[in-house]
């Protein structure tokens, strides 16, 4: 890895990717304690993104730090939570780690989402089940693998960022774009978080 001061960060330009673009040759990894009783989750159905940009741009400047936020818009929260969705956006959170500072990190995200009243949270066990299926084993890999031979369907993920001032205008730009240029408009849904 190249010094700072010699160049561009180049940690910087795979940072995003989950791997399909670059290989990792050298990883440190910081060790937490593991403790998965501790762990909170949040998750809200919400009319449009640019509420949900809003408040994840709050939670983080208020400085808490949950483990997972993120944000959906509709058809990828329906594609992904039809069992609550109900054609509107999804927001979750995740806090852990020390009981006393998942318990901040969590009254702190209640209180952000209540003052959007337009906000309707959803039962965390909705939420926790989704996130104890997140990662996959090769039983899970090998059904996907059957389902894109036979439907001809397939996932792929292009990510981008910007800052909280112009990351919604992004979004409106590019899912405008898709929905009156791109043919296949109804196989891509927009995900904002990490």
């Amino acid at each position: 890895v190249p010094r700072h001061a010699a160049g561009p960060d180049i940690r910087h330009i795979i940072i995003g990717n989950e791997g399909a673009l670059c290989y990792i040759t050298e990883v440190t990894v910081k060790i937490f304690k593991f403790t998965p009783e501790n762990n909170l989750f949040y998750g809200y159905i919400l009319e449009d993104m640019k509420t949900g940009f809003n408040i994840l741009r709050e939670v983080m400047v208020e400085g808490y730090r949950p483990s997972i936020a993120r944000l959906y818009d509709a058809e990828d929260g329906t594609q992904h939570f039809t069992h609550f969705a109900d054609g509107k956006c999804v927001l979750i959170f995740m806090a852990e780690g020390n009981p006393r500072i998942a318990k901040a990190t969590g009254e702190g995200i209640a209180e952000i989402v209540a003052r959007y009243p337009q906000c309707q949270r959803v039962d965390s066990k909705l939420i926790e089940t989704w996130f104890n299926n997140l990662n996959w084993g090769p039983d899970k890999v090998a059904a996907e693998r059957v389902q894109i031979l036979k439907t001809g369907n397939m996932g792929f993920t292009t990510e981008v960022s910007g800052c909280w001032s112009c990351i919604h205008e992004i979004y409106e730009s590019v899912i405008n774009r898709i929905r009156t240029e791109f043919p296949h408009a109804d196989d891509i849904t927009m995900l904002g978080g990490h």
